[in-house]
């Protein structure tokens, strides 16, 4: 039967969070979070096919992260495994914040062998005013009014032998940016009896969450160059436990992870409600006065379409594009669209491999299959490959 993780969770680390990094120990930048500010998921080609064949994210067990301070600090907490996926976040500490789909360092960190840089849009638009100090119920009370406006942020984990589309468990969250602290915080040789981040996760298990929730968002800061920010699921009271999978290695080692599916399952036999219905004009027509009512400031990339569930996606998705490519055409623009119970990808950037030429042409090919992917923008990195660097 269906289980809902309610967005109380959520409301409760955005707070902490918001609190840590206003912190004075806190010795990096706080990192606003805005129209401008861009996801972007780097993987391998075989990970990038998984994922846009199945709809979804694949998301690993965090506490066998190639980050030994990482491991570490999980160690000191009850046991409750903590399911992740990573975004390269632009807005960090980094100098890759024009376009952060084609950054050297992370095609060698995460796509050797070929790959894509998926950009994913999370409505950080509608976060950008709430992302400042003030008190936990006043942030609560502006978090509750304005952050939950869409369904964006609703996502349907899977269980791994589903009887019936009910049968997952629905979860609210969004990704987070990793807190990054030094030796001076982290060292393993002081331990973690002192330091400020054990006496930050024991007062956020007191006014906040459990301190299973605040780890995952901690890092060292030897990684601060990965700007990342993480899509965190975690199995409390093993209330996931049902949803996790295993996949084999060559070697035969089982490795578990857990599928999210954007949006709630719930909606999809209900109608899209893009639209106010009136049985006096078209759908065509109904969507044109939609497009009439937009501000012609979000006709553009940074404010996408965004199409709610339903059974009727599909036909609204149609007229829609349709209308965009007029605008597009016509006041020379990129305008993005979100069909939501999908993966909300606005951009694939191809690594930079011999072939990127062939394989945007299957990745085209490819997203014209699916309706929800026809009108992502492909392209191909512009970073030179270089045959005779072994690193490639």
């Amino acid at each position: 039967m269906l289980k809902e993780i309610g967005k109380d969770t959520m409301i409760n680390l955005f707070a902490f969070l918001d609190e840590v990094r206003h912190s004075p120990q806190n010795c990096y930048e706080v990192v606003p979070v805005n129209a401008d500010t861009k996801y972007v998921k780097y993987t391998s080609k075989d990970t990038m096919y998984k994922m846009l064949d199945s709809d979804s994210v694949l998301l690993f067990c965090s506490e066998l992260s190639n980050d030994k301070t990482e491991n570490h600090l999980f160690s000191k907490i009850p046991a409750a495994d903590t399911y992740i996926t990573c975004f390269y976040h632009n807005n960090g500490n980094t100098l890759n914040k024009v376009n952060s789909s084609d950054v050297y360092s992370q095609w060698m960190s995460y796509c050797q062998d070929g790959g894509a840089a998926f950009e994913f849009y999370f409505s950080q638009d509608n976060i950008n005013y709430i992302y400042s100090k003030t008190d936990v119920n006043a942030l609560k009370t502006k978090i509750e009014s304005n952050l939950f406006n869409t369904r964006i942020f609703d996502y349907s984990l899977i269980s791994n032998a589903p009887k019936d589309k009910s049968d997952y468990i629905k979860y609210s969250t969004f990704p987070f940016q990793v807190q990054y602290y030094g030796e001076d915080v982290l060292s393993e040789s002081r331990g973690y009896s002192n330091s400020y981040v054990d006496s930050l996760l024991k007062a956020a298990g007191k006014q906040y969450l459990p301190i299973e929730y605040i780890a995952p968002y901690f890092k060292h800061s030897g990684f601060v160059q990965e700007c990342e920010a993480r899509l965190a699921f975690v199995n409390y009271n093993n209330q996931l436990s049902n949803c996790i999978n295993f996949m084999t290695k060559a070697d035969g080692t089982k490795v578990p992870y857990i599928t999210a599916r954007f949006g709630n399952l719930d909606d999809l036999n209900k109608p899209c409600n893009f639209v106010d219905e009136d049985e006096e004009t078209t759908l065509s027509e109904q969507v044109e006065k939609k497009f009439d009512n937009i501000p012609p400031y979000k006709l553009n990339s940074h404010f996408p379409i965004v199409i709610p569930q339903g059974r009727d996606q599909e036909v609204i998705y149609d007229i829609v594009e349709n209308k965009v490519n007029e605008i597009e055409k016509e006041h020379n623009v990129r305008i993005n669209i979100i069909c939501q119970g999908h993966l909300p990808i606005t951009k694939i950037t191809l690594a930079p491999t011999e072939d990127r030429w062939e394989q945007s042409k299957k990745m085209k090919i490819y997203c014209k299959s699916k309706y929800w992917l026809r009108h992502v923008q492909i392209c191909e990195s512009t970073i030179p490959y270089n045959t005779h660097n072994n690193n490639h």
